[in-house]
């Protein structure tokens, strides 16, 4: 490898049917021993992704992919070992069960306990992408009636949208947090989370699974203002607010808006090509936002980003 370049790493998710994730140790012998890791290894010149996928797996755990797509890519310098790029697929289909064939262990975990297990530093966006899914509601702003948003939300939990941000003013308003913790409470009950808007003392108290901050909020703080397992979102827009984030030890960010949309009258949008080239420096998992829909998730996911979040293009019929 020249001296400046990347190694270049494909690496997987698999999830089976229970939602459990698979990852394994570095073999004995190896640098970093022991610490925990995706499956996967180097991809050879010339190789193709998948295909240095399919082999990595095959050699290393005995299983033949059938079917994945990109879910992140990034890129980590460790300070006493090289320079990685590390190209991560979420494996959906495969053929036959997991066998140890380099003398490293492997086990199956609930994506909440990945948290908790001692991952090699690069891992760590992964782990993120790995429990995020690839659509993220945003709350309207406002509501004539509270029960409405409680019902909304429920509702959104109930049709398989798993995370939820509630914003709005009506958070602070009497009656607000009174509300914000039944949201919280029944879409945990159908198996979403929930973030809270700008507010780490207020999603505590909701109990809530997070916080998103808006830029403007992120950018007086130094560092994560909730602990993890708990989230950590944040709302850019350029290059610079994509880097304090970074630095914050952010979970994920939004980044938009990709196109014009109504909340945000004559603002200029990012374009999908600015948005694609910022989303693709970013160490961590990557929201578009601003006009994006479902329809927009398949050539999303092929350049590695995590999904959508969105209002209207998730909610149109759930907050009306």
């Amino acid at each position: 490898m020249a001296r400046g370049e990347r190694l270049r790493i494909v690496a997987a998710v698999l999830r089976d049917q229970d939602g459990r994730i698979l990852v394994s140790t570095r073999p004995a012998g190896r640098s970093m021993s022991g610490r925990w890791e995706f499956p996967g290894g180097k991809r050879e010149p010339g190789e193709g992704r998948w295909a240095a996928l399919v082999r990595e797996l095959s050699e290393e755990l005995d299983l033949h992919l059938v079917e994945g797509r990109p879910l992140i890519r990034i890129q980590h310098d460790y300070p006493d070992g090289p320079a990685v790029d590390l190209d991560v697929w979420l494996v959906t289909a495969w053929e036959g069960a997991p066998r140890a064939l380099e003398g490293q262990q492997f086990d199956w975990f609930a994506p909440e306990a990945l948290s908790r297990l001692d991952f090699l530093a690069a891992n760590t966006p992964i782990v993120t992408a790995a429990r995020l899914p690839d659509r993220y509601l945003v709350t309207p702003p406002d509501f004539a009636r509270l029960e409405d948003l409680v019902a909304g939300v429920e509702a959104a939990a109930r049709r398989g949208i798993s995370l939820i941000q509630l914003r709005g003013d009506w958070l602070r308003q009497s009656g607000g947090q009174v509300a914000a913790k039944e949201a919280v409470a029944r879409a945990r009950a159908a198996g979403a989370s929930v973030l809270i808007n700008g507010d780490p003392g207020l999603a505590e108290k909701c109990q809530a699974d997070g916080v998103h901050l808006p830029a403007r909020l992120a950018a007086g703080l130094e560092s994560r203002p909730v602990v993890r397992p708990g989230l950590v979102g944040v709302s850019c827009h350029d290059e610079a607010e994509l880097r304090h984030a970074e630095a914050l030890g952010a979970d994920f960010v939004t980044l938009g808006h990709v196109r014009p949309t109504p909340s945000h009258p004559g603002a200029e949008p990012l374009g999908m090509d600015r948005f694609l080239a910022l989303a693709g420096s970013a160490s961590l998992p990557v929201y578009a936002i601003g006009g994006m829909g479902v329809a927009d998730l398949p050539a999303l996911h092929q350049q590695s980003i995590q999904g959508i979040a969105a209002i209207r293009g998730l909610g149109r019929q759930l907050f009306a």
